[in-house]
């Protein structure tokens, strides 16, 4: 191998990023990952971030810019943080309850029933 080609992957290496084979993990995996390597108040600071940026995005959408594509971005970024931080205080079943309760709540309210999704 050249000395160029070495120096980044040693550089890679350095930083955390190896030219091996991905590990494989599941969402749940790369989220613990993800809280084990960064922390948790820099993640919960990055789900503060990413839902600004989703106002942001539908801020520009309600004064007429054409941004789905940004929109879906920006919520498929808070999805990922919220899941880790149900994961990081140990809510995601609570989270599941209370969303359902809530959708039923507003199904009613809509005068509808809920479909078994």
């Amino acid at each position: 191998p050249s000395t160029r080609k070495s120096a980044g992957v040693a550089k890679r290496r350095k930083a955390g990023m190896t030219m091996e084979p991905y590990k494989k993990l599941s969402a749940q995996g790369i989220y613990k990952l993800a809280l084990e390597r960064w922390g948790a108040g820099a993640q919960t600071t990055k789900a503060f971030e990413e839902m600004a940026e989703l106002q942001k995005e539908l801020c520009k959408h309600s004064f007429g810019a054409q941004n789905k594509e940004q929109i879906a971005e920006e919520i498929a970024d808070v999805r990922i943080m919220l899941e880790q931080m149900e994961l990081l205080h140990g809510c995601a079943a609570l989270t599941d309850k209370i969303k359902r309760r809530k959708l039923f709540r507003l199904a009613q309210r809509l005068g509808v029933n809920q479909d078994g999704d």
